[in-house]
């Protein structure tokens, strides 16, 4: 009755049990059409609040990704924001990335764990666990996973990495629940943050190019927007 009665123009917080921990609303029929926002807890801020124009974004590829530099350039050229590819995205341009930025983006493997908080961000050098970005102090307020579906928890009905970004003081993460490779997602996030660029909100864009008779559609409705939603304008 809930998804019978929401809008497309209005935000619908999800809040999915234990049971629908691994489900992905861009792939369900009728939360296709709709933004929605899979809540990191049942209270918090669902109507888009503001990055604010002068956002500082930093976008990062890590190794090993043939089409990650290409994603991250173009990003940071949108935004005219910071980028490090290989060899220049070490643990040590992550941690700084992520303790100066407003938003990152991350086009870098992660190394699943059972428990989340031990997932790694793989760099040049090495990798980084999620548990160490304790360290950084204050998080983004929005953090993109590209790839390796970081919307996706190993444990049946557990956290996922996304969730653990989110326990870490992030306020909206964009992740994929399922499998989406690098060339899909090259061909997909920079068309994100354009429509970023044109004042939609993370959930809202998000939406858009899943309903879009484009070839990154099917790419589009595997991500899904948790925490809080977020605009750039």
């Amino acid at each position: 009755p809930l998804v019978k009665d929401a809008h497309p123009s209005r935000p619908l917080a999800l809040v999915p049990g234990r049971s629908l921990a691994g489900l992905c609303p861009g792939l369900v029929p009728s939360l296709r059409d709709l933004v929605v926002v899979r809540a990191g807890s049942t209270i918090g801020p669902f109507i888009a609040t503001s990055l604010g124009s002068a956002a500082k974004i930093s976008c990062i590829a890590g190794p090993s990704l043939e089409h990650a530099e290409t994603e991250v350039r173009a990003i940071a050229a949108l935004h005219r924001g910071d980028v490090a590819a290989p060899p220049d995205s070490s643990a040590s341009r992550l941690l700084d990335a992520l303790g100066n930025s407003d938003a990152v983006h991350l086009a870098m493997h992660l190394r699943h764990r059972d428990n989340p908080m031990f997932t790694e961000l793989v760099c040049i050098d090495g990798a980084v666990r999620l548990h160490e970005l304790q360290a950084v102090g204050a998080m983004p307020r929005l953090v993109i996973l590209a790839v390796c579906e970081g919307g996706r928890a190993l444990a049946a009905g557990g956290a996922a990495p996304a969730d653990a970004l989110l326990a870490l003081g992030v306020e909206c993460v964009v992740s994929s629940v399922l499998d989406v490779d690098d060339g899909a997602s090259a061909g997909l996030m920079p068309a994100l943050h354009a429509s970023l660029r044109r004042g939609a909100s993370v959930a809202a864009a998000l939406r858009d190019l899943r309903c879009a008779d484009e070839p990154s559609a099917l790419a589009a409705a595997c991500f899904d927007t948790r925490g809080a939603d977020l605009h750039l304008a």
